[in-house]
């Protein structure tokens, strides 16, 4: 049996075809995850929005309507073809076997879900008057789709001919007590800490009271002039660098509850930022993408550099008298030199790679210490995270330090919007 699941919530269109397991005993604790795991992921097609909306800085409903409405149908279509070929079936017997739709609803931008919606109740309707065919159409839950996402730990191909190594039943013992589970949705518009009793029953424990986590890191990677999405070119000058050299503050760092904040940390970056007189850069100028590239080339020796209290990116340093700089490796700097080609430079991609570290340092730091205190005060029987922000290589190495048992990360292909996580979010139902 397979399923159709279709993702248009924001700016990536998606399609995905699933094969479904033949589920006998539905006990949603014990056999969630094996029975999860037994799904085969036959397509996975994504359409990005990113060079259409990236001159804007930001998302523009109504130009991703247009895109979603564009690509849908060519995505569907290169869906069945792919899946006839790997399952060495013909077309027709791919839409014969289709027993679900499943299509996100909510939450997301009203007009790019109507596109996906429509073409689900078009293709529905077609199945059943053209071709005879009965098939259920269901509406998902984008946030569910993440939060469910991170324990489909099966190995994930996006595009392979090889289809037979991942076509087995999964089975793991070790993992049929995985609940009351701690989770921490984020992603570019949500931070939420939850806690699941089962795949079904979830509530909201703690979320943010203004901005998003993801949100945050985009628009202070745009303050910086980073190229579009700004939070993934932050993340990766950053690296793991956990270092705050600005002292940026963390918010709710004194409070008890377990809800986020971080419109006092994207002020702060906005004020500190602005207030800055580099001498070839000015707030939100943006940067080349060479130059960036430069930076995440040079991202230990800065990190080097960086970690000297006597050098400060920020001061007006005269690299030519290198005998006044005290404890610095001058044949770094030198080197340093001749990648960015003048002093100029040099300041400003420290600079630049500072304010990096910084802001992901905060961003993190607020989510692991709600995290460690939801643990102490739900006592889980694992954790995990999911959505856009989880692929953040420092949120995930920081972690899988603060807890002892299972800690469910999901695939990278799986963290930002896809139709796999939509479609296993709804086909244990």
């Amino acid at each position: 049996m397979l399923i159709l699941a279709i993702e248009s919530s924001c700016d990536e269109t998606s399609v995905a075809i699933l094969k479904i397991p033949n589920i006998k005993e539905k006990t949603i604790s014990e056999n969630f995850y094996e029975n999860l795991n037994s799904t085969i992921t036959v397509v996975n097609l994504i359409s990005s929005q990113i060079d259409v909306h990236k001159e804007f800085g930001g998302v523009i409903p109504e130009l991703g309507a247009r895109e979603h409405a564009k690509n849908i149908n060519k995505l569907f279509l290169l869906a069945i073809k792919k899946s006839a070929t790997r399952l060495n079936l013909s077309e027709l017997e791919i839409y014969q076997n289709l027993s679900k739709i499943i299509v996100t609803s909510q939450p997301g931008l009203v007009s790019a879900l109507r596109v996906g919606i429509e073409f689900a109740k078009s293709l529905q309707f077609f199945l059943l008057q053209e071709l005879g065919i009965k098939t259920e159409l269901k509406m998902a839950n984008h946030l569910k789709g993440h939060i469910i996402s991170c324990f489909y730990q099966k190995e994930f191909l996006t595009d392979s001919k090889d289809f037979k190594q991942i076509n087995a039943t999964f089975k793991d013992p070790n993992f049929k007590i995985i609940f009351p589970h701690l989770h921490l949705l984020v992603s570019g518009g949500n931070t939420q800490l939850l806690l699941l009793k089962n795949p079904k029953d979830w509530e909201i424990i703690g979320q943010t009271l203004d901005d998003a986590a993801g949100e945050t890191l985009d628009k202070s990677g745009r303050m910086l002039g980073l190229d579009y999405p700004g939070g993934i070119w932050l993340a990766k000058i950053a690296g793991l660098d956990n270092s705050n050299y600005f002292n940026f503050p963390i918010g709710m760092k004194n409070s008890q509850n377990l809800d986020f904040s971080y419109s006092g940390l994207k002020t702060a970056v906005r004020y500190f930022v602005q207030k800055q007189r580099l001498s070839n850069w000015s707030f939100e100028k943006k940067l080349s993408k060479e130059f960036l590239q430069k930076i995440i080339l040079e991202q230990e020796k800065l990190k080097q550099l960086s970690l000297y209290n006597q050098f400060d990116f920020q001061k007006n340093i005269d690299f030519n008298k290198l005998s006044n700089l005290e404890n610095i490796d001058k044949n770094l700097i030198l080197e340093l030199l001749e990648t960015f080609e003048n002093q100029e430079n040099l300041i400003l991609a420290g600079f630049v790679y500072q304010a990096a570290c910084s802001v992901q340092f905060v961003v993190v730091a607020q989510l692991i210490q709600k995290f460690k205190k939801g643990i102490k005060k739900y006592d889980p029987k694992s954790i995990g995270i999911s959505g856009g922000v989880s692929a953040n290589l420092l949120l995930r190495q920081e972690v899988s330090k603060i807890f002892e048992q299972k800690i469910f990360i999901p695939n990278t292909k799986l963290t930002g919007d896809n139709a796999v996580m939509i479609g296993l979010s709804e086909i244990l139902d």
